[in-house]
């Protein structure tokens, strides 16, 4: 990205950035996370169900070419088996048979072709080839099951209902789930012909129970909220009756749910939110765990209490079924640990304390992070002579416990550091470029990226410092780092017009967006800045929005605005259809119009004043329905624009737009969803999308191609 160059003089603080990575050892420490392949993202993980040493891990790059990862020492070495593969290919499956464990699947989409791609090796990963005849053309597989005593009977869940097979190569859709959305699939422990899916909220979501094979199903829903989905499912090992499902009107919103009676009722769990995978170990049932955004947290009572035990974020996580002493967590790399997994973060083997101390190490490179992506591009220089200290977040009082100064390539290096296992860390630096404004130091930006250092343990943390200047608003923790769009957000208001940035720059649908409070600025093929029509049909076309009732178009008054190259006549009509009184309230709406921009905003070094009605009809364009009272609070009178919605309130006197690009943050992450715009919402290719646990951000990248959320609503 172009950038100017002027960010000197900066004060700033640096913060973690999940690249956690360890040296690689020879075989998996005991008592302590290793990470390995710390260069690779991993969605998937799968281990080997038959007794066998074999773990597989899975995933794709941001170009989607896929890879996947086998390790049989317990993550000590990792073997890639990629031949046969194609690229593109967005992982979304992995899955190894119980009777056949040399046959493994791994699946997907390909959102150049808009196809789904299923492929099988049956030689342990060793080579693969493209199966799945049958599949609907543009359906995404999205969970797979295979059955425990047969590696040719495979169900697919897919955005189009469930597909079975029973030769292992071509698939049927099963007529009993219909074209449901289905996120999960798990098979009872006992008897396969038992299955459960979980569907889509946007699909008649929740639990669906198939006992005859997947022929027929009923829906499992007791004690589930109304108008949730459920996106992971998991069987306790050598169980009939216990499952966990990760529930939620969207992926970011899940919560942990659990079942003793087959399906029959389920009871919410206290494991946190924005659940990314459930796992139970095969040999002691009270022993679960679940990761999400808040990160990796283990439960030794079946499920009645959570500690956390890791700040590994939206990670796969499962337990080895051969040695049910090791753990593995994907994400930025592929961890394991493996020692006595009730005892993570609490005690250690080795020593006969409740909280094992020592020294550990760490060490990295910093660097100004000037456009906010995590990576040090070949512009950005090293943050020579930076201030660093790792900080114990979670003590009391919240110590620092190691501080030293960078040198002047940006590498920093802390040696015997005083740890406890247990506890989390965290690593801050602070710099200052040699001239210009200084600014305070920022909010990390991320409050959950904390280090669970152990004694003995050497961690490599490379930090990116984002800039906390003029651009930086504190007050929702994201920065305006484009420059046509801080030149347009300054030239067309301000915080007035837009509120506050409320995420970073991202694709969107093909365009780089950055989103307000109310209003988004996207960017043109020529590279010109432009807002978002928030309102069109597909994108905010709704009436009702957090127990306000919005007016809808009026297609009958848009039917008699002139023609939009006629400007004198748009804005005599515009003054027509705005009216600054109604029943005797001073509603101010063709003042507000005639304002949004002031002159000394639109040219601060000069310019021509008759422009300036044009910029207000690019703000707003035309009035498209009469004034409305809202018939649930009287003081409250709207006025529907074509770029936004004008609000009077009576009690107040003020006229402001609504904060309308919240909502639509609010339907993509599922975060302060309100039920009326969840419930309108259904059918929106937006809703629930944003799923930190895929590719890209993505829940499902077939409905919204040629986006990237990736960090896209992570403060900075």
């Amino acid at each position: 990205m172009f950038r100017r160059i002027g960010w000197l003089g900066l004060l700033a603080v640096f913060v973690l950035i999940p690249f956690l990575t360890p040296a690689l050892p020879a075989r998996a420490a005991s008592n302590a996370f290793s990470t390995a392949l710390a260069d690779r993202t991993f969605s998937r993980i799968a281990v080997d169900l038959s007794g066998g040493n074999a773990v597989y891990a899975a995933g794709n790059d941001s170009q989607n070419n896929p890879y996947v990862y086998r390790s049989t020492n317990q993550g000590g070495s990792w073997t890639l088996l990629n031949s046969g593969l194609p690229t593109p290919l967005s992982v979304f499956v992995l899955a190894v048979s119980a009777s056949s464990p040399q046959t493994l699947y791994v699946g997907g989409y390909n959102f150049t072709n808009n196809t789904p791609q299923l492929y099988r090796s049956t030689n342990g990963g060793g080579s693969w080839s493209a199966v799945g005849s049958g599949l609907g053309a543009n359906v995404s597989v999205q969970a797979l099951a295979i059955d425990p005593s047969n590696a040719n009977t495979v169900y697919a869940g897919t955005n189009g209902g469930v597909y079975k097979s029973t030769d292992g190569t071509t698939f049927a859709q099963l007529a009993g789930m219909s074209s449901r959305n289905v996120q999960s699939l798990v098979l009872d422990p006992t008897n396969p012909a038992v299955v459960y899916a979980g569907t889509n909220p946007s699909t008649d979501g929740g639990i669906w129970k198939s006992t005859d094979n997947g022929a027929t199903w009923t829906k499992q829903n007791t004690g589930l909220p109304a108008g949730t989905g459920v996106y992971h499912l998991a069987a306790t090992p050598g169980s009939n009756a216990t499952f966990y499902a990760a529930v939620g009107a969207s992926p970011a919103t899940t919560t942990l749910y659990k079942t003793t009676n087959g399906g029959g009722t389920w009871s919410a769990l206290n494991a946190g939110s924005n659940l990314s995978s459930i796992a139970v170990s095969p040999t002691n049932a009270n022993l679960v765990f679940v990761d999400g955004s808040g990160g990796l947290f283990r439960s030794t009572d079946g499920g009645s209490t959570f500690a956390q035990i890791g700040g590994y974020l939206n990670a796969p996580v499962r337990v080895d079924n051969n040695q049910p002493q090791t753990l593995y967590v994907g994400g930025t790399g592929i961890t394991s640990y493996t020692g006595d997994l009730t005892a993570i973060g609490t005690t250690t083997t080795t020593t006969t304390t409740s909280t094992a101390t020592g020294n550990a190490n760490v060490s990295g490179t910093l660097y100004y992070d000037d456009n906010g992506n995590y990576v040090q591009d070949n512009n950005e220089a090293a943050a020579g002579g930076a201030a660093v200290s790792v900080v114990c977040t979670s003590c009391s009082g919240a110590p620092t416990v190691g501080t030293t100064t960078a040198d002047g390539s940006g590498n920093y290096k802390l040696t015997n550091v005083n740890v406890s296992s247990g506890q989390l860390y965290t690593v801050l630096a602070t710099a200052s470029r040699s001239s210009g404004p200084t600014v305070s130091s920022g909010p990390n930006e991320s409050g959950a990226s904390a280090l669970d250092l152990a004694p003995g343990q050497n961690a490599t943390v490379n930090i990116g410092l984002v800039p906390h200047d003029a651009r930086y608003f504190s007050q929702t923790g994201y920065r305006i780092d484009n420059d046509t769009v801080w030149d347009y957000f300054q030239r067309r208001g301000g915080i007035a017009t837009f509120g506050y940035p409320t995420s970073r720059t991202f694709a969107f649908q093909g365009f780089t967006v950055q989103f307000f409070q109310r209003r988004i600025v996207q960017l043109g093929p020529d590279d010109h800045a432009r807002l978002l029509n928030l309102l069109d049909p597909g994108l905010l076309n709704y009436t009702s929005f957090n127990g306000s009732t919005f007016p809808g178009v009026d297609s009958a008054l848009v039917s008699t605005a002139p023609n939009p190259t006629d400007q004198p006549a748009v804005l005599a009509w515009v003054r027509q259809h705005a009216p600054d009184t109604v029943g005797g309230n001073q509603t101010n709406f063709s003042h507000t119009f005639q304002t949004t921009v002031a002159a000394q905003v639109a040219f601060p070094n000069g310019g021509d004043p008759s422009l300036l009605p044009g910029i207000d009809l690019e703000m707003w364009g035309v009035p498209t329905s009469g004034a409305f009272t809202d018939p649930h609070n009287h003081n409250f009178i709207y006025l529907r624009w074509q770029r936004g919605i004008m609000m009077y309130d009576a009690g107040t006197g003020l006229t402001q737009g609504i904060l309308l690009a919240d909502y639509l943050k609010a339907i993509i992450t599922g975060q302060d969803l309100p039920s009326d715009v969840n419930q309108e919402a259904q059918a929106s290719p937006f809703l629930g999308q944003y799923d930190p646990s895929m590719p890209k951000w993505v829940h499902n990248q077939s409905l919204l191609p040629g986006t990237d959320f990736t960090n896209a609503f992570t403060p900075e």
